[in-house]
């Protein structure tokens, strides 16, 4: 991440959609002049109050409010009170959107009609997929910011998507992912080689995931990652193998996501196995020597 010198701001791209950028950012004396941007602006504010014109058009949102700016339009931003304000932006851009429209079933861009969003419902959602692009977890942060794109697009945009991504939830195409998640293990993986294994879409394999498994289809690799991981282990690999083998970033994320499933961390998991195989020896042991 790069830290901008203006009060506070930090700038980063989504692990895994690298045009997109995010920001998070604390103003208090800053003022943004009239502007314009290529992509969409998606805005949360966290704290405080920001004041801003957009299309020409003045408004104020304080925190919990979601800010929507379509590209191109001129906007500024300010403090709305003297404490100032802080959020949470991304810049989805026109081909992001283009592809999640598609998805969708339609081939034109979104048009939002309001600049300033209050709903519980879109600013968890936006949330959730900040704090996962922030934390740089792949799957985690793509399917979240999909789902966002796709409600916001269904309950605000101007073009209403048909139900292509509604269809009947498929077994079948839950177990091509499955399949595709166990040879690929060790990989980096995504919702589209998954929707393109099992001929569905992202949409499709996130509803997927959650009516067979029960889990998002992060969390089920994340499963499949920590039981791979526990097997190695019990062969006696090395941590920092048993890490690249299951398509860990290093030994660290290996570490978090094994003590987060199995309540332990890998060495002490792999120390339980050797103290259970020594006493297994001695009773051996003692057993032949009566």
């Amino acid at each position: 991440m790069n830290r901008i010198d203006q009060e506070r701001a930090i700038y980063w791209s989504h692990p895994i959609f690298a045009d997109v950028g995010f920001l998070k950012a604390s103003y208090v004396r800053h003022r943004y002049d009239l502007h314009t941007h290529p992509t969409y602006v998606f805005g949360l504010v966290t704290r405080g109050v920001e004041r801003l014109r957009a299309g020409g058009s003045a408004h104020v949102a304080p925190a919990g409010s979601l800010i929507i700016v379509n590209p191109e339009v001129a906007h500024d931003g300010e403090a709305g009170i003297g404490e100032g304000w802080s959020y949470r932006t991304c810049y989805p851009t026109q081909p992001f959107m283009s592809d999640v429209m598609r998805e969708l079933g339609r081939t034109t861009l979104p048009e939002f009609r309001d600049v300033v969003i209050s709903d519980r419902s879109l600013l968890v959602g936006f949330l959730a997929a900040h704090l996962a692009a922030e934390r740089g977890d792949p799957i985690d942060a793509e399917a979240r910011l999909l789902s966002f794109v796709r409600e916001l697009v269904l309950k605000h945009g101007s073009v209403r998507p048909s139900q292509a991504g509604d269809a009947p939830v498929s077994g079948q195409a839950v177990l091509a992912c499955r399949e595709i998640v166990e040879a690929k293990l060790s990989e980096r993986l995504d919702l589209a080689m998954l929707a393109h294994a099992s001929g569905v879409t992202r949409f499709q394999v996130i509803r997927n995931f959650k009516k067979v498994t029960g889990l998002t289809p992060g969390g089920y690799i994340r499963v499949r990652r920590v039981e791979r991981a526990a097997q190695l282990i019990a062969d006696g690999t090395a941590l920092s193998e048993v890490a690249v083998a299951c398509g860990f970033a290093d030994q660290s994320h290996l570490t978090r996501t094994f003590r987060a499933l199995r309540g332990m961390t890998p060495s002490i998991f792999r120390e339980a196995l050797i103290s259970r195989d020594e006493a297994g020896r001695s009773m051996r042991e003692g057993r032949a020597a009566r």
